[in-house]
């Protein structure tokens, strides 16, 4: 089952480098920090409805883009699985990212480990 290989990734208290939609909402992608100089993707396939909350407040002046690696407080703490109402076909994802929810409605989903190297993030030239 994907929880099984999800939970495989020992994603607990990693740091998450970037969150991702594409094709207009059609994919969501979650990267985080692996093994050494080792990435995981969760790509969620075929979604459905993709919701977050950030804890940032409606005022705060804050913009992730502008922060270092060392300011991001994402950090993967639980993702959680299930049937989506009374349709088999989709899967509701949870997850938390310590200061942000995110709420995935989707038919599939495909987790990769690639080589850090390999992948650029938005944070690079802010370290």
């Amino acid at each position: 089952m994907i929880q099984k290989v999800i939970e495989d990734t020992e994603y607990w208290d990693a740091r998450v480098f970037d969150c991702k939609t594409l094709y207009f909402g059609d994919e969501f992608h979650v990267i985080f920090e692996g093994e050494e100089d080792q990435v995981y993707i969760i790509k969620f396939m075929n979604c459905y409805k993709v919701s977050y909350k950030n804890s940032f407040a409606p005022g705060t002046n804050m913009k992730v883009r502008d922060m270092s690696k060392g300011q991001l407080g994402y950090f993967m703490q639980d993702i959680s699985l299930e049937k989506h109402g009374d349709n088999e076909e989709f899967i509701e994802s949870f997850l938390n990212l310590s200061i942000m929810t995110i709420s995935v409605v989707c038919k599939d989903i495909i987790v990769e480990e690639l080589d850090q190297k390999n992948i650029s993030f938005f944070l690079e030239d802010k370290q």
